[in-house]
């Protein structure tokens, strides 16, 4: 792997960097993808041009189980020193927000399904989401929020869940919900986590009706933030910039 490249870290084989890695193939961005929960080591932060940390059923405490988890803090934390560009999804933002001094806790309600997140003033002026609605549709899996960013701005917010996108520093960014995902990948979710699902009651029809019917927005929105990411990165040649911006504006 050579300098500049993207790096994925991989929690759980089932949360994969769908839409994300579709769009950075079709625009050359060079790859490599780490599976740490399988032991495989994280890269020397030098080899690095920009990291994505997925995310996962564990939970960001849950180090003497995972011992990986503790590792991949402390290369958070050294990646945030050094500038390097994050973007950490679910879990991923959880780790980051940790990473920088913030604390992650129980969600006063689990989200899942399609939630609506509206932009601060900070987040309507920041890149990540240049280009974004003041509101949008998302989607969302998960029980732990980041309550306490530390030294993050928040960038947006909804409800149960009020954090809902922070950046540390100018290149680290967590965001709490999942534009990276797919119906197939929601759907492998559903078997994956079928003993959350009956806990939980959901209608999985339901839940995969509701994607189903905004998908077109949904990977809009994805393929908008994942540009805008890149960009800030410095990860996009210039004329791959200005076609892929085509293809992604609202």
């Amino acid at each position: 792997m050579g300098k500049g490249s993207l790096v994925i870290f991989q929690h759980i084989a089932c949360e994969g960097p769908g839409r994300f890695l579709d769009y950075a193939i079709r625009w050359g961005v060079p790859v490599r993808q780490v599976a740490v929960d399988q032991g495989e080591p994280l890269p020397h932060l030098w080899q690095v041009g920009a990291v994505l940390v997925l995310g996962g059923p564990m939970n960001v405490d849950e180090e003497a189980r995972y011992p990986w988890l503790r590792e991949e803090t402390v290369w958070l934390k050294k990646a945030i020193a050094l500038g390097i560009p994050v973007l950490g999804v679910c879990l991923g933002g959880q780790l980051l927000a940790k990473a920088a001094g913030g604390r992650v806790t129980r969600s006063v309600a689990k989200e899942i399904g399609l939630f609506e997140v509206e932009l601060t003033p900070a987040g309507r002026e920041d890149p990540l989401f240049s280009g974004f609605p003041q509101r949008f549709p998302v989607f969302q899996w998960h029980g732990d929020t980041f309550s306490d960013l530390g030294p993050g701005i928040l960038l947006a917010r909804g409800a149960p869940c009020e954090h809902q996108a922070f950046r540390v520093g100018t290149l680290a960014y967590g965001v709490q919900f999942h534009l990276e995902v797919t119906c197939s990948m929601i759907r492998e979710w559903i078997k994956e986590y079928s003993e959350e699902v009956h806990k939980e009651g959901l209608e999985t029809e339901k839940l995969v009706g509701e994607f189903v019917s905004r998908e077109s927005l949904l990977d809009a929105l994805a393929g908008l933030l994942w540009y805008n990411f890149l960009s800030v990165a410095g990860m996009l040649e210039k004329d791959k910039r200005g076609g892929s911006k085509e293809k992604v504006d609202l």
